[in-house]
């Protein structure tokens, strides 16, 4: 059911971290994670899934090494209930999972810029940079140019200028096509659905990981039938994650993040690839009709 702007919708909360440390954090993540987590080094923070048992995703988070320990980055509401699916599988590791008090903030280009004692690297590859003190840790996402986020302890202040609303944080992922996992839906989709081997958020040369076996058969059979693409609608419309999408009445998606402004709602959701040529719609009665917009990355649009 679609909601009214300003309602209550889920994702309202902003972004929170977990704090993994311990001897054995990085070994024991590797065997979690679609990333390869070896690849991790203060300079190359990694976007990454966690998926369940059966390869569908509990969570999306940028993962970031700062400080002795590794970072995730994902949905406050999620913080306790994978911190607790997590603890689930440390068994006997060195590692120690908790929720600290980090403040995290969209910056812009101002807000880097005020930054003025650190200096962008402009020399590194891989999907983003990252500028680091013992007090702040600041990921700039490719994706997005220059905009990123920041971390803060406790004792250190956000910049007084740059700071995106979270509303116009979640616009540039989804204009971006970053998608994201909520509460509401988790377990609803398996990585490639959601453009993560698009976005190099899967390794498919590391060893065992959970959820790993049903995601290489994915990828390796080419059974990859269902896709995200980007849509906008006129009028302020809020559908929540994981509401459906509609062709002539029936369901033809889920939806994965949507954003009211400017007169419009943009979103993005995954459907059938087979079903993209078909008039989509917000409702089953078809008042609400969506034009598909181009991702910046190229998305397949005919099956294999």
């Amino acid at each position: 059911m679609m909601k009214q702007p300003g309602a209550d919708n889920g994702p309202s909360d902003g972004l929170g971290v977990l704090r993994i440390s311990g001897n054995d954090r990085q070994d024991f993540l590797q065997g979690q994670l679609t990333q390869d987590v070896d690849k991790l080094t203060a300079e190359n923070p990694l976007f990454a899934g966690w998926t369940s048992a059966k390869g569908r995703l509990r969570c999306l988070l940028w993962v970031v090494d700062w400080r002795d320990a590794v970072w995730l980055i994902l949905p406050k509401s999620l913080l306790e209930p994978v911190a607790r699916q997590l603890a689930m599988f440390v068994l006997r590791a060195d590692v120690q999972i908790g929720i600290p008090e980090v403040e995290v903030n969209a910056l812009n280009k101002a807000g880097l810029q005020s930054l003025d004692s650190l200096k962008v690297p402009s020399d590194k590859s891989g999907v983003s940079h990252c500028i680091y003190s013992d007090k702040l840790l600041f990921l700039g996402i490719e994706q997005l140019q220059q905009t990123g986020l920041l971390l803060t302890d406790s004792s250190t202040a956000a910049p007084s200028v740059g700071v995106l609303s979270w509303q116009d944080w979640r616009r540039a992922c989804v204009r971006a096509g970053l998608p994201s996992v909520w509460l509401q839906s988790g377990e609803m989709f398996v990585p490639q659905m959601l453009n993560l081997d698009l976005l190099d958020a899967i390794s498919f040369s590391k060893g065992c990981y959970v959820g790993q076996e049903i995601i290489a058969r994915t990828q390796n059979l080419g059974r990859i039938k269902r896709r995200m693409y980007g849509f906008r609608t006129k009028g302020q419309h809020l559908p929540g994650p994981g509401d459906a999408l509609y062709s002539s009445g029936k369901k033809a998606g889920e939806l994965v993040d949507a954003v009211c402004g400017e007169g419009s709602t943009e979103l993005l959701a995954v459907v059938p690839i087979d079903k993209l040529d078909e008039p989509l719609c917000l409702d089953s009665e078809s008042t609400v009709p969506l034009e598909r917009v181009t991702l910046p990355y190229p998305v397949p649009e005919q099956l294999d």
